[in-house]
Order: structure tokens, then sequence, then C-alpha cells
């Protein structure tokens, strides 16, 4: 259509966006592993997450992957939070997610920035300075404090949305070490899991304590 028309008679850009905003629902279900967009028509988009996961990755010059951060329920996800030509926002186990105007939330939008600069802070000594099994212990710490569920007899469980090698990716080490990790946690009688993305944390002091090098790895 718009080739039909001439230049002067082209819809101008803010034009254009409104129609692209308003022919997209609201209310987002995504796909597993498939990317989030984070701008349409070069002006950033902002998500709060409903339900599931989602991960912030980069893409390295190896063509192997680095996850940088992981999301669940409840976080804001801007464009305006990253580097649109690096960096990705992944769909995990086909969450939901609402679309909300950047500008009009740029409170929550600010609150979310600064949330993420602390934890890459945090990621960034999880990753120079622990152990594997250090590593893995703080790993399962935040996803349950993300995505646990409470059961009836105090226990806390919670979805595993991340593969073994998403895990890997996201803590640097390899698939086999983080399975080890998880396999000795689950000896020593700290988590619990039956189904591999189902787990339970059985001694939370004792997982803690091995995050923080308190109790030194067997």
């Amino acid at each position: 259509m718009l080739s039909m028309l001439s230049r002067d008679e082209a819809f101008p850009l803010h034009v254009l966006r409104q129609f692209s905003q308003a022919s997209i629902p609201r209310i987002r279900n995504f796909s597993a592993h498939i990317d989030i967009p984070l701008a349409r028509l070069g002006v950033p988009l902002t998500f709060r997450l409903l339900r599931g996961c989602v991960v912030l990755y980069r893409e390295l010059s190896d063509e192997r992957r680095q996850i940088l951060d992981i999301f669940g329920p409840g976080w804001v996800i801007s464009g305006e939070h990253v580097d649109l030509h690096e960096c990705r926002a992944m769909a995990v186990c086909d969450p939901r997610l609402e679309e909300i105007e950047t500008e009009q939330n740029a409170e929550a939008i600010n609150e979310a920035a600064m949330r993420m600069l602390k934890r890459a802070q945090a990621h960034g000594l999880v990753l120079g300075r622990q152990t594997a099994t250090e590593r893995v212990a703080s790993a399962l710490l935040d996803l349950s404090g993300q995505f646990t569920r409470q059961g009836h007899d105090g226990r806390s469980s919670f979805l595993l949305y991340l593969s073994r090698s998403e895990l890997a990716d996201w803590l640097g080490l390899t698939h086999e070490t983080v399975s080890r990790c998880l396999s000795r946690f689950k000896r020593d009688r700290l988590i619990a899991f039956d189904q591999p993305e189902l787990i339970t944390i059985r001694d939370r002091q004792g997982l803690l304590a091995l995050a923080t090098g308190a109790t030194p790895a067997a």
C-alpha cells in the first residue's frame, strides 16, 4: 500500500507506530526458545512477566551463548535496559508477558534497571571468585527465590525451567559439571528431584553454607 503513495503522501512514522501498537495484543504468549522483541520500529518495548521464565543472553563470537540473567514472574523487562545490538531476551517454557507503556512506567523500569545492575555485579563475583559447587548452589538459591512454591511440609519446590546446558551457560560451566553438582547435592540430601525439572530444597541452610563457602565442597 505504501508503494502506491507519493513520498509526501506516505504515513508519518508516528502514525505507523500507532497502527503497529494497535494491532498487537497487550498480553502475549511466547513459545519456548523464541526471542522476545525488545524494540519495534526502533522504539524500545517494555514487558511485565506474568508467568514462566525469560533469559537475557548474548551470542559470543565463537557462536557460543552466554546467559546474562534469568527473570521470573513480576520482573519488568525493557529494551531500555540493554544494548539492542548485543543482547537478546529469550522465552523459556512458554511464558506470558504483558506489554506496558514505557513512558508511563518509567519508575518501574528504573527500579528494574537497578535490580539488574545489582544482580550483574553479584553474578560477576560468582563467575570470578566461586568454585563450581558454590556457583550451582548459588544458582539454585536464586532460582528458588524467583520460582518457589511452598509445599505442605514446609519445603520449597520450584520448576527448573532451564536445562542443564542453559544453567551451564549462565554459570560459565560445562553441562557435565552442573549435572555432577546437582547429583551430589541430591546424594547429600540438600535437594531432591524425581523429575529433572522439579527441584525441592531440603536443606536451605546447608545449601547456603555451600554457596558462601562456609562448608567446603566434598
